[in-house]
Formats: structure tokens, sequence, C-alpha cells
């Protein structure tokens, strides 16, 4: 059951509200209640006691990130830079079948572990996992993902020293709890909260490099694609995602459309309208709605989509995983994204290439929480024209080469 999600929606304000504040104070009781809970069962010494952190006794790691495809691109900076202070140790990572793809070539990697995802109905699924996992006597576990469910599995590893945010009622499952506040409050890029967790060790955080991998058949699919749309090496091609997988981050079927026969008619370029597992109505939506013809991209695998956006010129899309694809591989990239001062905001989601740009809509809102608005203007206010002008400036860099 995801509370959060149930809360979300709930249409009365007030009661919203009351049901967020009583989510916070089942945390506050879980880490309370869990953290009594532990003190006596070491001082009984059912469970093991907390031992000091030394580097140099550190030859297994797991890394557990069983979430979404933008959290997973965003945390390979901390697989580069787990490999680079601990080289010689075996690395695993732990992600869900959606995303495996991502880091399934990573060099810095020895193994990958696929789980069910997060949840603690899935967790109990993973259960033969677990004991398989208990079996490697893990010295160190990273969780950039703050869910209790995650925590849980990294104690059930029974790995030595677990190293994650404790926040949302899982303080007591690790052996040293960071906070969330930094994040939650808009002011720490997602990147840095999962570095964090090689700071609090004092390793050395040597870069922000992000890692894709792609595949050779990938790239085969998307050369045919590109070939049986007479997607030509002169023509230059933007692929446009106008999918997202919360509601609340969506810019208008109408502006995408508008946005994209202008940037044929009046930059001459080729339109890719990529539609994820979700987005067909979406897409078909847009593609109605334009004056010119567009090529779909539909029913590609991830391993495929990561090659399609390689291939193209420009990539526009909102604050997803496909866009942070196309941030990471290098590919010039416009991304759409407001929310500032929530846990949404560019300042933690935002592209990290700085050859690529953010267009934002800041209405100065306080204290921002998407789920409590229910006309998002921050996001459908973002004008035709401000995109345009993003998308130009990036054409023109492209034909400046």
């Amino acid at each position: 059951m995801n509370i959060r999600a149930l809360t979300t929606k709930i249409k009365y304000k007030p009661i919203r509200i009351s049901a967020r504040a009583m989510r916070y104070l089942t945390f506050y009781l879980l880490n309370f209640l869990g953290g009594i809970l532990f003190y006596c069962l070491r001082l009984v010494r059912l469970l093991p006691p907390v031992v000091p952190f030394e580097k140099e006794k550190i030859n297994k790691i797991v890394i557990f990130r069983p979430d979404m495809v933008g959290d997973v691109v965003l945390t390979t900076p901390l697989i580069k830079n787990t490999r680079e202070n601990f080289p010689d140790a075996h690395i695993t990572i732990v992600v869900s079948a959606i995303t495996k793809d991502i880091v399934a070539g990573n060099p810095y990697l020895d193994e990958i572990i696929v789980t069910r995802g997060t949840g603690l109905n899935n967790l109990l699924k993973d259960f033969p996992l677990i004991k398989l996992l208990r079996k490697r006597k893990f010295d160190l576990a990273l969780m950039p993902f703050p869910a209790l469910s995650c925590n849980f599995f990294a104690f059930l590893t029974g790995a030595t020293h677990r190293i994650g945010y404790g926040d949302r009622g899982s303080r007591f499952l690790l052996t040293k709890s960071l906070t969330l506040a930094g994040f939650e409050v808009g002011k720490k890029h997602i990147i840095d909260v999962a570095l964090d967790l090689l700071r609090v060790l004092d390793c050395e955080i040597r870069s922000r490099d992000r890692f894709v991998s792609v595949y050779e058949d990938g790239e085969k699919k998307a050369q045919y694609f590109f070939l049986k749309n007479n997607l030509n090496p002169q023509d230059k091609v933007v692929i446009i995602h106008p999918g997202a997988r919360k509601a609340y981050q969506l810019w208008p079927t109408a502006k995408f459309a508008e946005l994209a026969d202008k940037l044929i008619e009046e930059l001459k370029v080729k339109i890719i309208m990529l539609a994820g597992p979700a987005d067909g109505n979406l897409v078909n939506d847009t593609i109605k709605k334009m004056r010119n013809p567009a090529v779909i991209a539909s029913g590609f695998e991830l391993k495929d989509t990561v090659s399609l956006i390689k291939r193209g010129d420009l990539f526009i899309g909102h604050s997803t995983g496909t866009t942070h694809i196309a941030d990471a591989l290098g590919t010039l990239t416009v991304m759409l994204i407001a929310f500032f001062n929530s846990g949404d905001s560019p300042k933690i989601w935002g592209l990290s290439n700085p050859n690529n740009i953010m267009v934002s809509n800041d209405t100065g809102c306080c204290g921002c929480i998407p789920s409590d608005c229910r006309d998002y203007h921050c996001i459908r206010d973002i004008s035709v024209e401000k995109v345009f002008t993003a998308a130009k400036e990036q054409i023109d860099k492209i034909r400046a080469k």
C-alpha cells in the first residue's frame, strides 16, 4: 500500500493536510519505537552491535536503487565514486526490472540483482532473493532511496554497515542515518543526496559524471528506425517526449503540438514523438493537434530508447527519466520543469550538463506541494515561445559546428 499516493488522491484539502500530518507522525513513532526495540535487542545480543566503520575492511558493497529510470540515472555518480573509493571491492546493485538496462553495461559494477521493486508487498515476494543476498555477507549497504521497504531490505541482508536516509520511519534499521531536510526544501540535487552517503564516510568525491549503458542491438534498432522513416544524416531531428509519470508534471499537449509545428516550419527540423508505455494517448492527442506530420516512436524497450535519444540532435521533455538519459548521454536537451520550493524543483531534479537548458516558470509559491495544487499553473503557463527560444538556441549550436 502506497500511503503517499492515497494521500494525494484526497480531494478535500483540510483532510489531505491532516492525512499528511498523520503520515509524518507515523514516521516519527516508527523511528521512536523502532529505536527502543533495536536498543533492547542489542542489549540482549539478539542483534549485533553497531561497529565503527573501517574503510580498509570493506570488501563487499551493495547499492539499493529499486525505483524509477531517472532515479537510477542520477545514482550512477554514486556507483562510479564508490568504485574509486573502494577499487578492490565487489560492488552489487539492486534495481528493478524496469531499470536494469541502465546499469547492465556499467563498468564500475560487478553484479546486478533484479528486485520486484519498492513497497512492503514486493519485499515479501523478494524473500528468496533476500536469503540469497544474506549469504553474501555484505560489509556495506548504501541506500540513496529513502523508502522504509528499501532500508528494511538492506537490514534483512545483514550488511554490517547500512548507510541511508531514515526520515521516513526507518532510522532504526540503519547504522548511519542521514536526513532529507535539505532535499525536501529543494536545496540539494538528487545526485548529491546519493553522494552524501559516501561523504559521511569521509570518502573522496571526484566527479558527478553519469553513465548510461548503450547496447549494440539498441544502436542497430535506432539506425533502422531512422532509415525506415527517411530520417537522413543531414536532417536535424528533434525528439519530443510529451509524457511524464506524474500528471502534475505535464505540459499541455496543445502546447507541444504548437511547439512542434513551430520547430518544423521555422527551423526546418524533423520531429519524433516518443511514447513510453503509458504515453500513447498523450502522443496521439499531440499528433492530432499538429498541422505537420511527425514520426511516432512507440513500443521501444529502454535500451532501444537510449540509442534513439543518442541518435537525435535535440531532446525536449519534462523532468522524467528519458530527459535525464538525454542529459547524461550528452544529447542537447531542453527540460520543462517547475514546482520551485518543492521536492520536484529544478534545484533537485535539474539537468547537470551545462550545455543543456531548463525552461521554468517560478510563480513564487511558498511551501509548494504539487498534490495540493489542482491546476498546476506553474508548468501549464510556460509559454510555447519560451520553449521554442530554448530549442532554437540548441539547434543553432548544432548548425554552428
